[in-house]
């Protein structure tokens, strides 16, 4: 039987952190891809690391990642989450919340940390919902509390997807900190896009003392693709439809996320790659790719290929889709766990 393989481009990932890093310091998330493999690489790229739970600090702990390159950005996580890992040596926290930091005073030396205080996306684009990140007037209100007793104080913010695509939404969170957050240590920046020119004009302009960018996606997404095979094809009423061994329950979050359109290509017999549009054309056949889970939701989606190609689609055939990188295993349901893939680390692409 075929394996899934994850084929680990460690090239594509240093010329992205190399591209990023010259902008600030550089906070990995682990939540994006946890995998050893692109963690002990960014681990050689002297990278910091942001984390979400107790078993990402495991993770960083079992490769010989110092406390100190560390930052915990969960800002829902439990008070004793937080005593785990101020214990484990960890000093770099985001709050979104008084209460929390105030609980978490009680048992944390807050001279010894660093404190990034997130604020709401909501102050900057108002029409935007979003359930993480303080009010001005709390992010005010927490930062009047750590005076005295924390020197090492920041603001956060993080570019959900909904307001990516908004007019100058750099500028504008900015420019607002700039203006309302005059005296912080540092600013945290999340969620940006691969657009290096805007985020590096935009930081020329309003020169920060510190800035940590938290980034994930833009690192690992086109380092790594996937191998995966057909496990059946059927066909009816006249319509195509083609199971693959992974889905969005093993592997596809994206899909469900952000609705990603992932490049797939199908394999030929004189080892050529064929790529499936989502445009449909002439001489060509719409395609239905569905996830092996078994489960009626796992819909990759509606693709085409053209007629003189439909002999590439029988089982066992390989299919190769790109730039997998962003969330692939991080959110594998129980009963796929027999269908996690070995990484394969590759300096070119497959």
């Amino acid at each position: 039987m075929n394996e899934s393989k994850l084929f680990f481009n460690k090239s594509v990932l240093r010329q992205q952190y190399e591209k990023f890093s010259g902008l600030g310091n550089t906070y990995y998330s682990l939540k994006t891809n946890s995998n050893k493999s692109v963690i002990a690489e960014l681990k050689q790229l002297n990278s910091n690391f942001l984390i979400s739970n107790i078993s990402h600090l495991k993770k960083l702990q079992d490769i010989g990642i110092k406390p100190k390159r560390i930052c915990m950005i969960n800002v829902l996580a439990d008070i004793q989450t937080l005593k785990n890992l101020y214990k484990n040596g960890v000093r770099f926290f985001t709050f979104d919340n008084f209460n929390t930091l105030k609980k978490f005073s009680m048992f944390a030396n807050l001279s010894e940390c660093k404190i990034s205080i997130r604020l709401s996306q909501m102050e900057i684009s108002k029409y935007n919902l979003s359930h993480l990140g303080a009010s001005k007037k709390d992010c005010f209100e927490m930062i009047n509390f750590l005076k005295g007793k924390c020197s090492n104080v920041g603001v956060s913010f993080y570019i959900q997807k909904n307001i990516k695509r908004e007019k100058d939404i750099i500028f504008k969170f900015l420019n607002y900190i700039k203006t309302h957050f005059a005296n912080i240590n540092f600013i945290n920046i999340g969620g940006i896009s691969n657009d290096f020119n805007i985020l590096y004009d935009n930081l020329k302009q309003f020169k920060f003392e510190e800035v940590n960018l938290e980034i994930g996606r833009l690192l690992v997404e086109e380092a790594i693709s996937l191998k995966t095979n057909i496990i059946r094809v059927k066909k009816v009423n006249d319509e195509f439809l083609l199971i693959t061994k992974n889905g969005v329950f093993n592997g596809f979050f994206d899909k469900i996320y952000y609705n990603k359109k992932y490049d797939i290509y199908i394999a030929t017999s004189n080892n050529k790659l064929i790529k499936l549009t989502y445009k449909s054309g002439p001489n060509k056949i719409a395609i239905h790719i569905f996830g092996g889970s078994s489960d009626s939701g796992d819909y990759l989606g509606k693709l085409y290929l053209k007629k003189e190609d439909l002999s590439n689609l029988y089982v066992g055939n390989n299919l190769i889709v790109k730039n997998v990188g962003a969330y692939f295993e991080e959110f594998f349901m129980n009963y796929c766990d027999d269908n996690k893939t070995k990484y394969i680390e590759v300096d070119d692409e497959i």
